[in-house]
């Protein structure tokens, strides 16, 4: 669904009230910042009083979070190659990138991996939904990466409580495609902090708009040979902080915001198990603005 068509359809149900075509949820979008907050702490209040909830995770290695998943009987997936012995293992054709937690009407997802590192000392962002709808996506996700079959997601976008929210899942939702749209579409500013940034196409679209102020902040880690950095080092930075900047979120005229797993790559795109939200929501968006300025400066 193209962004213009997304954005008549916000205003719609907003203003017209015709959101016969969005399904409609009671809910709530909170979002946090590791390391200045602690993310360990928000995701096990989350879940504290939640047992058999789901998770899959690309890496999973925080003996105090272990211990509090074991402790709620959670059922955990784990990529193969960071698979420690706790969960089940899972194989992917590329790398089962996920960082999500699911629960009955709850969502626990981001760019942050619960090892160490992930929780106190790099750059991250936490998002928590509480949603009947959007958990049942992230169910259907996790049957799917259980079950090593395609299953529809049931509530790719949903009106939550007058906010749009979609859900994507890579590479079967095509969220390359997706993140152009709503990049192509920006009309005032469009801000990132990406940790692993080499899609072409996506960075030439950045180059491309026209009346745009765009920035962006790319970890130094970064593999100059593939990186879009140098297409766009007029208005990036490398990110002079502590930790890495494992961020991979986008907000477009201060108000959309595309956070998740996913960092825009072949292997992003192409290969790996990944989610994604798209959040319409001009809150939400100013909270990760200042993050953004936070980081930046």
């Amino acid at each position: 669904m193209h962004v213009g068509i997304v954005l008549l359809v916000v205003l719609c149900f907003l203003f017209i009230g015709c959101d016969k075509g969005i399904p409609y949820d009671e809910g709530t979008v909170d979002v946090y910042f590791c390391p200045e907050e602690d993310c360990r702490s928000v995701w096990m209040e989350v879940f504290k009083t939640e047992s058999g909830f789901l998770c899959a995770f690309y890496d999973l290695s925080d003996n105090e979070f272990i211990d509090f998943l074991q402790k709620r009987n959670a059922e955990v997936l784990v990529y193969e190659e960071n698979f420690d012995g706790y969960g089940r293992y899972v194989y992917s054709k590329g790398l089962m990138h996920n960082k999500f937690c699911v629960g009955e009407d709850l969502v626990v997802t981001g760019s942050v991996n619960p090892t160490g590192n992930g929780f106190e000392k790099n750059q991250n962002n936490l998002v928590v939904i509480e949603s009947d709808l959007i958990a049942e996506n992230y169910r259907r996700e996790w049957d799917e990466l259980r079950d090593y079959r395609a299953y529809a997601t049931p509530y790719p976008v949903v009106n939550l409580s007058g906010r749009v929210v979609e859900t994507l899942f890579c590479p079967e939702d095509g969220c390359s495609d997706r993140v152009g749209e709503i990049l192509g579409d920006g009309r005032e500013s469009v801000d990132f902090a990406v940790f692993s940034f080499t899609d072409k196409r996506l960075g030439s679209i950045l180059v491309g708009l026209k009346g745009v102020e765009s920035r962006g902040l790319f970890d130094p880690r970064l593999n100059e040979k593939y990186s879009v950095y140098g297409l766009l080092e007029e208005h990036s930075k490398k990110y002079a902080g502590s930790g890495k900047l494992h961020h991979k979120f986008f907000v477009v005229d201060g108000s959309v915001v595309v956070t998740g797993s996913y960092n825009p790559s072949k292997n992003g795109n192409e290969r790996n198990d990944e989610n994604l939200l798209i959040i319409w929501d001009e809150d939400i968006a100013t909270e990760y603005e200042e993050e953004f300025e936070r980081l930046w400066n």
